[in-house]
């Protein structure tokens, strides 16, 4: 019987995703279906996008409501997604990328990486302009 390691799946293509790549995937997708469900059960809509007031309650980047005090947006500016596809691209690059990163620096510079981008856009949340009130998701790190 020919046993092969869990890396010569396809050649080596499907990298053998790491435990914490996995953890940030299941967080982000629960995130997701969570943004969802409030989306439905505030708005009576069943669509595959949340709505923007539950990317707000979610953590979704607001500079008012983050220089108000509200620290843990810095934590989850990074798991709001607007949209199905978004959280799709998302998850594929993690799970490819994520894996590699991980395997390669180890766990702790791996979340070092994933969360210097969320923590460097939400301390320029102060220099936002005026104009920009609407939550917004940001653009994802993974």
């Amino acid at each position: 019987m020919d046993r092969r390691a869990p890396s010569d799946a396809l050649g080596g293509l499907i990298p053998q995703a790491r435990f914490t790549t996995i953890v940030l995937m299941l967080i982000n997708t629960g995130l997701f279906i969570a943004t969802l469900l409030y989306t439905s059960r505030t708005t009576g809509q069943n669509t595959f996008d949340p709505s923007m007031r539950a990317l707000f309650d979610f953590g979704a980047k607001e500079p008012q409501a983050i220089l108000a005090g509200q620290w843990w947006r810095f934590i989850t500016l990074d798991s709001c997604t607007a949209e199905f596809l978004h959280i799709l691209m998302n998850m594929w690059v993690l799970f490819d990328l994520g894996a590699q990163t991980e395997e390669a620096y180890g766990t702790s510079r791996f979340l070092a990486i994933y969360l210097s981008p969320p923590l460097r856009d939400t301390s320029r949340a102060s220099t936002d302009r005026p104009r920009c009130r609407s939550a917004r998701p940001r653009a994802s790190s993974a």
